[in-house]
């Protein structure tokens, strides 16, 4: 199965980012966990892994500490487009 949309371009007011790229083009891509927040003992929160699309918050959230992105609307509007996500 291809999972490539090559011809799929970013929006024009899209910043420059490999990660909305990727997203756009990629169909199985999903970035890491955002969350930075350390705990007492200097460990992190979260070991960092690959968020998932959650369709209750219409963003992508993290399976390990439930973080969640705040990508912009127009930017998710376009992204479910590209991959044909209800």
């Amino acid at each position: 199965m291809n999972t490539q949309t090559n011809d799929v371009e970013l929006h024009p007011n899209d910043a420059p980012s490999i990660v909305r790229s990727n997203m756009i083009r990629c169909r199985t891509y999903t970035p890491y966990c955002g969350d930075a927040r350390t705990k007492k003992d200097g460990n992190l929160v979260c070991s960092g892994p690959r968020t998932y699309w959650s369709k209750v918050h219409n963003q992508m959230k993290c399976p390990e500490c439930a973080w969640i992105t705040e990508f912009p609307d127009d930017f998710i509007a376009r992204y479910k487009e590209a991959h044909n996500i209800k």
